[in-house]
């Protein structure tokens, strides 16, 4: 009991001594710094800034045409092969495209059939064979688009 007693009176000489009481004491609370206090342009020094000019009107946009209107534009060219039949042998698929009057076999990967046409590969002037998918061979055209060839429906 005796020590209680002592633990008060020591804590409370050492406010006392500090200058304040337990009253005015605030702990473990910072005071509050506002870190971007509000400024205007005049404190800063800028000048003011000159009146901008009005918008310049535009004229309303042309509506867009109707969906059932024709595109006029330019048909794509056809491309110059076709597939004409295709064959597998000891697991590879051979496709065989023709066009220009010539015959072209074309093979996934490395394959025995000679003069065969590899990913890659010129099929004819600014053809390349880009790969060997599934439906069909996917050729890379002069300007650098990729259409599939798909092999022609079946005619009953």
């Amino acid at each position: 009991m005796m020590r209680r007693t002592f633990i008060r009176v020591a804590a409370a000489l050492a406010v006392a001594a500090s200058g304040g009481s337990l009253a005015h004491e605030s702990v473990g609370q910072p005071s509050i710094v506002d870190v971007f206090p509000a400024q205007s342009w005049v404190s800063l020094g800028a000048e003011d800034a000159p009146p901008a000019a009005p918008d310049p009107v535009e004229p309303p946009a042309a509506e867009p045409p109707a969906l059932s209107d024709p595109i006029d534009a330019a048909a794509a060219p056809p491309m110059p092969f076709e597939i004409a039949g295709e064959w597998r042998t000891q697991g590879q698929r051979i496709v065989v495209l023709e066009g220009d009057g010539k015959t072209f076999l074309l093979c996934g990967r490395r394959c025995g059939v000679r003069d065969a046409v590899l990913p890659g590969g010129e099929i004819a002037d600014g053809y390349r064979l880009k790969t060997l998918g599934e439906t069909g061979p996917v050729v890379m055209t002069r300007n650098g688009s990729d259409i599939e060839l798909s092999p022609p429906s079946p005619t009953h």
